[in-house]
């Protein structure tokens, strides 16, 4: 079992992280600047950015207000 655990994943496992958590930071920040995390939410709803990128963008947004 322990070698199916360590066998890399065909898709990166920071990409599922952040494709998973993209939501909560853009609804965190969302109460901070609601502007700015609507134009995030448009932004990833159209493809314009991929996952990766918005995420940073989100996590850095949020840095700033803190």
């Amino acid at each position: 079992m322990a070698e199916i655990n360590e066998t890399p994943l065909p898709i990166d496992r920071e990409y599922i992280y952040k494709r998973a958590t993209l939501h909560k930071k853009i609804s965190e920040l969302s109460y901070r600047d609601a502007e700015a995390a609507l134009a995030f939410l448009r932004e990833w709803a159209e493809g314009k950015k991929p996952v990766s990128q918005l995420w940073e963008e989100v996590a850095a947004a949020l840095g700033a207000g803190e």
